[in-house]
């Protein structure tokens, strides 16, 4: 297996949602986003391409040392080809 991981440093993800934001349609959007900024389409469509190519996509919450949600880790594992 190869596999990618992407941090970011916001707010993180709230526990109990974890699973769904690869739901169709879901979106976790901030209280002052105006509906319709994001379709709730981008992550949906990851895990269908990374899915295809029989891999698997999975997301984390990062803490710091306090154990604060420091932000998200998303990691792609991708099976290796050897040519």
């Amino acid at each position: 297996m190869v596999a990618l991981s992407v941090s970011d440093e916001g707010p993180g993800i709230p526990q109990a949602k974890l699973d769904s934001i690869f739901d169709r349609f879901y979106s976790e959007r901030p209280k002052e986003e105006h509906f319709g900024q994001h379709s709730g389409l981008g992550l949906s469509i990851s895990r269908q391409i990374v899915d295809a190519l029989h891999g698997t996509i999975s997301v984390e919450n990062r803490h710091d040392a306090q154990g604060h949600i420091a932000g998200a880790r998303f990691t792609v594992r991708l099976p290796r080809v050897v040519a």
